[in-house]
């Protein structure tokens, strides 16, 4: 292939298309004069100006792509006169390569001609609002696909051959295909992988568009057939290529097991070794279920984003049921549960889906009911069959919402609203709905705890200024606990045998201080000057929790004696999981979930520790990154 032939193919191209290029340089005052139309003066009318000089620009690139593309070959094949050019000493690659050549430059001289006014007009400058600065390149090459594409189909649909229906039958399938495997790549919000797919697949149909091109040139010559029976192997070549390395891609994304994980965050279950964690892996949000006295896992995934992970999933008070949402396709959601056992977790689809995602997920003790709390109102799911038993509606003004299970067959629904409390019982089976209390005027941001037997209410006010005990049944105050400045780090919360720790650090100190179950004091512990992050109790009356200076890479963790007030350091670079622990009734003493912390670093990790005895075992290995 001689590049002075295809020089002069494409400068032929020029000398033909040249009125085309006239429209062109027409359309270049439009940038100038519709912003003045418009009343635009200034600064605001030189972005305008440029802005609308790119638009037209890059149309200007598409549609003489997509046009010249479509003629460049294909007309002269149907009519056959390409045969005229073949009778001469010009190569059908150098044919190929100057019309379609052609057909690109004078795409990219159309947008030039229309563009470079306002540049030059601008001193040689552009600011492309609202637009990345790669903007310019991505036409350059959108431009050169099209024409590639355009000149592809062109010849498959003049060809009129039976040959188009298997093109359309091989089109489809791969398509369908290609979405099947980014829809599973978008329930994981997996982006990074699926622009990795998409380019795999365009690359893939682009080399095939390319090389069928060239074939049907060459090989078909002056018969449009003969060029379409050329192309179409080649396009499928493509096609098929693509599917499998997309789907390699997908396979990769989804095989991903714990040790891939980047753990954002975990949930453990409230009794049993089961826990639930999530991240991101190989590019996916990615969660699983891990029996941390097993080590067999299993795919969790969440709706939840990354940074909001410990909301969810939800388990069951026995710790034999998990749930949680996962994206259904569309703008649903659907519930799904998992029954654990030592011989692994089963995950079960409800049918169940929702159109948004709520505050709260709760499971009944028994796992076979599920709550949706949130957007002012509760429903309950059946767990096996995915059945509405019942929705009702709390709230028109949609405020934060969680709730509990007490029992089966009633659900305790709490309204975080900024100054108030309100709390609703649900009784499932009669399908009523009743208030049982409202606490009001309460300070600042505040949080709240129920006991076990969901008859008092522990609220936590304004950054720890003030903690009260609230009877639950009448709205009643009981005992105000604590009051004083603001802490920098404070959390309440019951033991498991209705007891009060309240865990502050602030200016003036940092301590544990331990209250009755009626919430008069029994014991005070000073701790180290710093943060503080609570656990749970690791055996009755021993509670751990964590310090640290600011960021969690300086953690130390100690057990805390609540009946002898004697406290040890046991850990450093470990906090526990509990900290931010979304269940409103104390984990019991002693369960596996007391016994799991992150470990500190770039990739935090997750580890079973005994405080007791000392014993360690990693469940996902934290490292540093880079």
């Amino acid at each position: 292939m001689k590049t002075t032939t295809v020089a002069a193919i494409v400068r032929r191209e020029f000398q033909e298309h040249r009125m085309a290029l006239a429209a062109a340089a027409f359309s270049a005052a439009m940038p100038f004069l519709v912003p003045l139309a418009r009343g635009l003066h200034g600064g605001v009318y030189r972005e305008a100006r440029e802005s609308l000089a790119f638009l037209v620009a890059a149309s200007f690139a598409i549609v003489f792509a997509l046009a010249l593309g479509w003629t460049a070959l294909s007309r002269d094949l149907a009519e056959r006169r390409l045969g005229f050019y073949l009778s001469r000493p010009i190569p059908g690659g150098a044919l190929w390569a100057g019309r379609l050549g052609g057909a690109w430059l004078l795409a990219l001289a159309a947008a030039a001609i229309v563009w470079l006014p306002s540049w030059l007009a601008s001193g040689g400058r552009t600011a492309l609002v609202d637009l990345p600065l790669w903007s310019g390149w991505a036409v350059v090459a959108a431009a050169a696909v099209l024409v590639v594409l355009a000149h592809a189909a062109s010849i498959a649909l003049r060809s009129r051959s039976g040959l188009l229906l298997v093109d359309l039958l091989v089109l489809s399938s791969s398509a369908g295909a290609i979405a099947w495997l980014a829809r599973l790549l978008l329930r994981r919000s997996a982006w990074g992988p699926l622009r990795v797919g998409g380019a795999v697949v365009a690359a893939a149909v682009l080399l095939g568009a390319l090389a069928g091109g060239l074939a049907a040139v060459t090989r078909g010559r002056s018969d449009i057939r003969s060029a379409h029976r050329a192309l179409s192997p080649r396009i499928w070549s493509g096609l098929a290529c693509g599917a499998m390395g997309f789907g390699a891609v997908t396979l990769w994304v989804l095989s991903a097991g714990p040790s891939d994980l980047k753990l954002v965050g975990a949930v453990a279950a409230p009794r049993g070794s089961w826990v639930a964690v999530a991240g991101s892996a190989r590019g996916a949000l990615t969660g699983f279920l891990i029996d941390t006295a097993t080590g067999k896992y299993s795919p969790a995934g969440s709706a939840r984003p990354e940074t909001r992970w410990w909301e969810g999933p939800s388990f069951s008070a026995d710790g034999r049921t998990a749930a949680w949402l996962e994206p259904a396709g569309g703008a649903t959601y659907e519930l799904v549960t998992a029954s654990l056992s030592a011989n692994g977790a089963a995950a079960r689809r409800s049918g169940f889906e929702t159109m948004s995602l709520p505050d709260d997920l709760e499971l009944s003790p028994d796992g076979n009911r599920v709550a949706l709390v949130g957007s002012g109102r509760v429903e309950i799911v059946d767990a096996a069959t995915g059945r509405l038993l019942t929705a009702e509606h709390l709230s028109a003004t949609y405020p934060t919402m969680v709730g509990a299970f007490l029992g089966s067959d009633r659900f305790l629904a709490a309204i975080w609203g900024s100054d108030r409390l309100d709390l609703f019982e649900l009784d499932i089976t009669a399908r009523r709905i009743a208030r049982r209390t409202t606490i009001s005027g309460l300070e600042g941001w505040y949080t709240f705890a129920f006991d076990a037997s969901a008859k008092r209410v522990l609220v936590r006010e304004k950054s720890g200024r003030r903690l009260r005990l609230f009877e639950i049944g009448t709205g009643n105050p009981i005992a105000t606990l604590a009051e004083g400045p603001p802490q920098n780090s404070s959390w309440a919360l019951f033991l498991s045998d209705g007891r009060i720790v309240y865990l502050t650090a602030g200016d003036d100190g940092a301590s544990l201080r331990l209250f009755s179950a009626d919430g008069r004091p029994e014991r005070s512990i000073e701790i180290p000057r710093r943060r503080a992050l609570p656990g749970g109790e690791v055996a009755p009356g021993k509670f751990v929790f964590a310090t640290w200076s600011g960021d969690t890479s300086g953690t130390v963790l100690y057990l805390a004696d609540l009946d002898s007030g004697d406290v040890r350091r046991v850990a450093d670079g470990l906090y526990p999981v509990l900290w931010f622990a979304t269940r409103l009734a104390p984990v019991a003493p002693g369960s596996d979930a007391t016994e799991l912390f992150y470990s500190t670093g770039d990739i935090r990790g997750l580890v079973r520790f005994d405080p007791l005895t000392g014993e360690r075992r990693v469940i996902l290995k934290g490292r540093k990154e880079g």
